[in-house]
């Protein structure tokens, strides 16, 4: 009985532990893109938010999956390569932007770009904890 409780507190509490490591570093990081920190209160409800919305609706999903894989591991290995990739996105959300919006010719220090770069980084925390909670599964 003890075995089985400290397994189930530490899977949860790792990945408690890893979304708010997350946010918590991230914050200085997207104040330095031009966030203000009224703003970060919608990067701080995305944690309870997927975890309302994803948890559920992705376990039902793999309750009903049949793979060879198994029920879950499709969407833990899914969640994680999200995981990465929008970190890796957002780690590199300035030059994706600035890189994109260099084609069609716009300045990179307009206004326009630090507003799209701040969105985007936003839509990649969205996902990056949404990912998180798909692998807490």
């Amino acid at each position: 009985m003890v075995g089985r409780n400290v397994k189930w507190i530490g899977k949860y509490g790792a990945c408690t532990l890893a979304s708010c490591l997350v946010l918590t570093h991230l914050q200085p990081y997207l104040i330095s893109l031009g966030l203000s920190k009224t703003i970060l209160a919608l990067v701080w409800i995305a944690g309870p938010l997927s975890g309302v919305l994803v948890q559920p609706y992705v376990g039902i999903k793999s309750d009903r999956s049949r793979t060879k894989w198994g029920k879950r591991r499709p969407y833990i290995i899914g969640g994680g390569l999200a995981t990465i990739v929008s970190l890796m996105a957002l780690a590199w959300t300035r030059e994706i932007v600035g890189g994109f919006l260099g084609i069609f010719g716009v300045d990179k220090e307009s206004r326009g770009v630090a507003i799209t770069i701040m969105i985007l980084a936003v839509i990649f925390i969205y996902i990056l904890d949404f990912a998180i909670n798909v692998r807490k599964l």
